[in-house]
């Protein structure tokens, strides 16, 4: 009677295990991604603009006619020298004007924006390996002038540490007076997932 009783009990917690699995189904890759997220607060620092050196011109042989235009441009700068250091030395103001020049705003030009971004993780459980972070750029005037997508690796974070974590955006309309800011959504529509590497995206 009571092997029976014990085989009728472990029959029901079978039934009820298989009940509670169906009722609560495991979570899709992507939940568990977007949930993970959610748990991330992020906070960026100061941002630092690199200016990026322009490529040199790949050099080309020279062709006759070329050493010769070189050999007359030769001639002529020096001639151009040697009437100039006869001519007055420079007028008045001449001096203020170069300055101006060179204190003028620059145009449109490639950049690197670095910034260090303070990561905080708030929930037990294994931390993602990193995520994807939008950076805002706006003019002087707050007028958006582009969103950049940009990853920000993170593994290894437990629940309540704080790490630093380096971040570097190469940016090719900035001016000067532009702004840089982190948005950080934790949750990301399904039809931009692709572009987020914690979703198997590719890398931004």
């Amino acid at each position: 009677m009571g092997q029976s009783s014990n085989r009728i009990l472990a029959c029901c917690l079978v039934v009820l295990a298989a009940v509670v699995l169906t009722a609560c189904p495991q979570k899709s890759p992507e939940q568990q991604v977007l949930e993970a997220r959610g748990n991330y607060s992020l906070e960026p620092t100061g941002f630092l603009i690199q200016e990026l050196e322009a490529e040199e011109p790949a050099e080309t042989e020279a062709t006759p006619a070329a050493v010769v235009a070189e050999e007359v441009a030769v001639a002529a700068a020096a001639t151009a020298e040697a009437a100039e250091g006869e001519a007055v030395e420079g007028e008045e103001g001449e001096g203020e004007a170069l300055d101006e020049e060179m204190m003028a705003p620059q145009g449109p030009r490639s950049v690197a924006v670095m910034f260090d971004l303070l990561v905080r993780y708030n929930a037990t459980g294994e931390a993602l390996p990193g995520v994807t972070v939008e950076i805002v750029h706006n003019d002087p005037f707050q007028k958006e002038k582009g969103r950049h997508l940009t990853w920000a690796e993170t593994p290894g974070l437990r629940k309540g540490e704080e790490r630093q974590v380096p971040v570097r955006l190469e940016v090719d309309n900035y001016e000067d007076g532009d702004e840089f800011s982190v948005e950080w959504n934790a949750f990301v529509p399904p039809e931009q997932r692709g572009e987020y590497r914690e979703f198997g995206g590719a890398a931004p």
